[in-house]
């Protein structure tokens, strides 16, 4: 008696959903500090109760990268980007390269956002990054996918920018933290 042939379909599928999904890097929610460390390749160079912090690069960028975790599991997954720039303005670059970036993996943004909290600077472009390190303008862009909330966030004060892709998990009913 002859065996039936495995549909070439049900193959994919089962190969499909045997693949490993990951949140952020090595990672998935819900994982603990202690399986993030194994799965986690760089060196630990901070470690708090609810924080592991790794240094490494992310498309060429140097970037501190946090894993935080809530209840002992991981939510939220930063890369906050390590390049100082003498021309302030570059930092907007920098985050205009990482939108396009993003938009390329994740689509079309579901909210976009540049605010303008003080408006002294807004009719000067070449001003801007500075307008940005003083907390006078700030971008955000945001995406959801099935598992996971992003968020590209540039913002400043006191002449500091700080640049951060924010990967946090999506929770029934709404956002655990606001990123």
């Amino acid at each position: 008696m002859k065996k039936a042939a495995t549909p070439v379909w049900l193959l994919v599928f089962l190969l499909l959903s045997a693949q490993e999904v990951l949140d952020f890097r090595n990672a998935r929610w819900n994982m603990s500090k202690g399986d993030i460390k194994k799965s986690e390749k760089l060196d630990l160079i901070l470690e708090k109760p609810d924080v592991l912090g790794y240094l490494d690069t992310y498309l060429g960028y140097p970037v501190l990268v946090f894993y935080v975790f809530d209840a002992a599991k991981f939510f939220q997954g930063v890369f906050s980007f390590q390049q100082d720039h003498v021309n302030k303005n570059q930092y907007i670059a920098d985050y205009m390269k990482m939108k396009e970036t993003c938009q390329a993996r994740y689509g079309p943004p579901m909210q976009d956002d540049v605010r303008w909290k003080n408006r002294l600077f807004r009719k000067d472009p070449k001003d801007w990054g500075l307008a940005v390190s003083i907390g006078h303008l700030a971008y955000q862009t945001y995406w959801e996918t099935d598992r996971s909330l992003i968020a590209l966030q540039l913002e400043g004060a006191e002449h500091r920018i700080s640049l951060a892709l924010i990967f946090q998990k999506k929770i029934p009913g709404g956002i655990r933290r606001r990123i």
